[in-house]
């Protein structure tokens, strides 16, 4: 049975080992006190750093993002403008074929499109309207 219980002894880190001798003990708590310095001044300085690089390349999402999102609209919106066009001046238009009326996908595309444009306009309707407000006040 010792053979056994000196296997599951080895097995288990030394770090996760309860110690059963003093000096072992004693060396521990030397350690710990070593460790237990102050801070690196230039600490505070590299986690700033880091919060900063964080916050730019979220930044950089997001107007990548917004990029693509303006693309996306944009060639929407100009789809549909030709379609509207040609439909104007009396040519014959498949429109469904040419919006994806029946295809799931692009009609969740146009969905999201016309959201996101709806979601986008009452933005800049609000902030025109504070905007007036704020310049009425003066």
């Amino acid at each position: 049975v010792p053979r056994v219980a000196s296997v599951w002894q080895s097995v288990i880190p030394k770090a996760f080992r309860r110690p059963d001798d003093p000096v072992s003990v004693a060396e521990r708590q030397k350690a710990q006190a070593m460790k237990s310095k102050e801070w690196n001044p230039a600490t505070f300085f590299i986690v700033i750093a880091l919060l900063i690089g964080s916050n730019a390349i979220q930044m950089i999402a997001l107007r990548n993002e917004r990029l693509s999102f303006t693309r996306k609209t944009d060639a929407k919106i100009a789809l549909l403008r030709e379609t509207i066009e040609r439909v104007l001046r009396g040519e014959n238009v498949d429109v469904e074929r040419v919006l994806g009326t029946g295809d799931p996908e692009k009609e969740k595309e146009w969905e999201q499109v016309m959201q996101e444009l709806e979601s986008d306009n009452t933005l800049w309707k609000n902030k025109n309207k504070n905007k007036r407000e704020a310049a009425g006040k003066e």
